[in-house]
């Protein structure tokens, strides 16, 4: 697995992680449904926000979280913008 592969990886991770806790959803969730598939609202979103922050050190927007939902489309979006520095 390359870097930047085996970077999105445990980025994905955790989102998985912060999804789960917040959203109530078991670990192992289908993670091609978005978080509003999977029970998010408003509410949960600052949460995920918060939690983020916590786990990765990133905010990230609540338009993002809305748009961009599944947990591989905001690892890639977290990715990105480590990268850049």
């Amino acid at each position: 697995m390359n870097k930047v592969k085996d970077g999105s990886v445990k980025i994905e991770e955790q989102i998985a992680i912060a999804f789960s806790e917040i959203l109530h959803v078991p670990l192992n969730f289908d993670r091609c449904k978005s978080f509003i598939q999977l029970g998010g609202q408003s509410i949960a979103a600052a949460k995920l926000q918060i939690r983020l922050v916590e786990m990765l050190g990133v905010r990230v927007p609540y338009a993002t979280i809305f748009e961009n939902g599944t947990v591989s489309e905001l690892a890639e979006i977290i990715f990105s913008e480590e990268e850049k520095g």
